[in-house]
């Protein structure tokens, strides 16, 4: 900690994970941040730290006493959360929790997503993943990034908390509207409400006939005896929805655009499928979903040697800390065998994604299909099309690619 008379200059950098220029070169800029400004502030949505070296992120993460991940503003005037700038009404319920609040709400659902529950899962996995190729094996072309990854997590994610699996697509769409950084004034309002009401309904039905999936779990789930409150659950379901379909998505759609572009290292997956669960590691540690978090500061501390002051809001950039070079031998090279990977991607501390391991298996999975029924494909790079903005989710808009056509296996989807 900084003693009582050292002063810290407040570094000012030129940052804004919601740019363009971050789009096009998140890794660059976060390296160069780092190396430059390890905890630097930024102008940029009203002002906020970026904590880039590993050592601040780690450090950040885990104290959640010190960075919290919500803050009430005085007078019901709004609140401070973990996106910046942040125009979700509903609050992501657990995820925006710190303390036993956060906890009472997290640990009824740990053994639904723990990884031998996750592992009975994956026949299912394996049909969801077959039928979705099946769509379009045939005619020798896909985008990969709609038709590929968007829809395996998002259907995976419908079975998990119980709706039908056919309406993936609604929430899909849901999903990308309502994340975007200048969301549509118009349709936004309209759309959570159709949200919060779906939920609500579907909530309220479990409670009087609950079935064994999620949306039973958190229907049900009491806190100090009592039932939790209807926005507490809705909160919950938004965050488990979300969480499924987006991040995953964002993952196989980066590796496939990279193994599309680098075949030496598709063949070496291809020769050993057993390779796939370390190179996951470290496909998540080159293209995390989620760049980076926000924290709220508490109180007045020093992050790996830089002043903080109480409500200060800090940038987690989880890229940053991903490609560090203290941490990461050749950080900018892929290494699907690398080992150890503590990556920051899932979080860390009280904070790790609860869906982690789902996330994995579905990965790998995704992954031993693809490469066995889709051995050739071609990626069209010249028409894929980034995000505008990363500083939510890092992903794609298009990923066209073509190949070989194969063999249509029949598989329905479960349920």
């Amino acid at each position: 900690m900084a003693s009582d008379n050292e002063v810290v200059l407040r570094p000012v950098v030129e940052f804004d994970h919601h740019s363009a220029e971050f789009a096009a070169d998140f890794a660059g800029i976060s390296n160069e941040l780092r190396e430059r400004c390890p905890v630097g502030f930024t102008e940029a949505h009203g002002g906020y730290w970026v904590a880039s070296s590993y050592e601040a992120v780690t450090t950040a993460s885990k104290d959640t006493e010190t960075f919290t991940v919500w803050k009430d503003l005085p007078l019901g005037s709004g609140r401070l959360g973990p996106i910046i700038p942040d125009h979700n009404p509903v609050r992501q319920g657990f995820a925006e929790m710190d303390g036993p609040e956060h906890w009472a709400r997290r640990k009824p659902l740990v053994p639904f997503l723990s990884r031998a529950a996750t592992e009975a899962l994956r026949p299912e996995i394996l049909s969801i993943i077959t039928w979705v190729i099946d769509q379009f094996i045939d005619r020798g072309s896909v985008d990969i990034a709609t038709e590929l990854a968007g829809p395996i997590p998002a259907i995976a994610t419908m079975r998990q908390l119980g709706l039908p699996l056919t309406d993936w697509r609604v929430f899909w769409d849901s999903h990308h509207e309502m994340f975007k950084p200048e969301p549509d004034p118009e349709a936004l309002p309209e759309l959570q409400t159709w949200l919060e009401e779906h939920l609500r309904g579907e909530a309220l039905r479990r409670r009087e006939q609950p079935r064994d999936d999620l949306i039973s779990r958190v229907a049900r789930m009491e806190i100090d005896g009592s039932l939790l409150a209807m926005d507490d659950v809705i909160g919950t379901l938004e965050l488990l929805l979300f969480g499924g379909v987006g991040t995953t998505a964002m993952l196989i759609a980066n590796t496939l655009k990279y193994l599309g572009e680098n075949p030496m290292d598709r063949e070496w997956l291809r020769e050993d499928l057993s390779r796939l669960p370390d190179a996951c590691e470290e496909f998540l540690r080159c293209f995390p979903p989620i760049i980076g978090m926000a924290r709220t500061v508490t109180r007045s501390c020093v992050l790996d040697g830089q002043a903080l002051e109480k409500d200060d809001r800090v940038y987690l950039n989880w890229a940053a800390a991903n490609r560090d070079p203290r941490t990461f031998e050749e950080p900018d090279t892929v290494k699907m065998d690398r080992f150890p990977n503590r990556h920051t991607t899932f979080a860390l501390g009280a904070h790790r994604c609860i869906g982690s391991h789902v996330a994995r298996l579905v990965w790998i999975t995704a992954m031993e299909q693809v490469l066995t029924r889709l051995p050739d494909y071609q990626i069209d790079t010249k028409n894929c099309h980034r995000y505008e903005s990363v500083g939510l989710f890092n992903g794609w808009q298009s990923i066209p690619a073509t190949f070989s056509p194969g063999s249509i296996l029949g598989t329905e989807l479960p349920g």
